[in-house]
C-alpha cells in the first residue's frame, strides 16, 4: 500500500470553511460538516500505519534492501537481518580461517625473538680502552674501537708514506698536510709546486 495525501481541495475549502456565516442545515448535516477534515485525517493516519506496517513497508517510505542482504522489504525484517549480522561479526572476531597459519608464523617469530634477546644478553662490553676480550661473549666498547683507530693512522699513515718516499705539494711541508713525519724540501718548480722527502 502506497502513501496517499489528503486531498488539497478537501484541505483548503473542505468542512466548515465551504460554509456561509449563516449556514442553513441541519444538525447532523452541520455536525457532518465539522467532523469532514477530522475524519479525512484519521482515514490518512490509519492508511500510514498500515503502509509501514505491510511487508513493503520499507519500500513505502522511499528506501530499499541494502545490497548484500536477504530481507522482506520491511524495517523490521531488515534490522532482524543486520541484527544478526553484528552478532555473528562480534562472535567470530577472533575466529579466523587462517588461524593456525598465523599462529605458526607468529610462533616462529617469537622464538627468534627470543634467540636474539637471549644471545644479547649474554654480550657485554669490555670495562676498559681493551681491544682484546677475554671471553667470547665479550665485544670491545665503542670507546675501545676509537681510540684502536686513532693509534693505528699514524701507523697506517707510515706505511703509505714511508721514509724515503717522495710526495709533491703546492708548496706546503707534507708534516703540515699528513700530520707525521719529517719532511725536506728537495726540488722546487714552477707554479709554487715543491717534491719533498720524507727522511724521518
Amino acid at each position: 500500500m502506497a502513501f496517499e495525501k489528503i486531498d488539497e481541495e478537501l484541505i483548503l475549502n473542505g468542512g466548515v470553511k465551504s460554509l456561509p456565516d449563516s449556514p442553513q442545515l441541519q444538525p447532523a448535516a452541520l455536525k457532518a460538516k465539522f467532523d469532514e477534515l477530522g475524519d479525512a485525517a484519521c482515514v490518512a493516519f490509519n492508511n500510514f500505519i498500515d503502509a509501514i506496517s505491510a511487508q513493503s513497508g520499507f519500500q513505502n517510505i522511499g528506501a530499499v534492501v541494502p545490497t548484500g542482504i536477504t530481507a522482506s522489504a520491511n524495517a523490521q525484517s531488515i534490522m532482524n537481518v543486520i541484527a544478526g549480522i553484528a552478532v555473528s561479526c562480534d562472535a567470530n572476531k577472533h575466529s579466523h580461517l587462517n588461524k593456525t597459519t598465523l599462529d605458526a608464523i607468529t610462533s616462529e617469530l617469537w622464538g627468534q625473538v627470543t634467540t636474539l634477546l637471549e644471545l644479547m644478553s649474554a654480550v657485554q662490553t669490555i670495562g676498559s680502552n681493551s681491544m682484546t676480550p677475554t671471553l667470547s661473549t665479550e665485544l670491545p666498547s665503542s670507546k675501545a674501537v676509537a681510540a684502536y683507530l686513532t693509534s693505528q693512522i699514524s701507523t697506517i699513515k707510515s706505511a703509505v708514506y714511508p721514509v724515503g718516499a717522495v710526495v709533491w705539494t703546492d708548496g706546503t711541508a707534507p708534516a703540515t698536510v699528513y700530520g707525521f713525519g719529517t719532511w725536506t724540501q728537495i726540488e722546487t718548480v714552477e707554479e709554487g709546486l715543491a717534491a719533498w722527502k720524507r727522511t724521518a
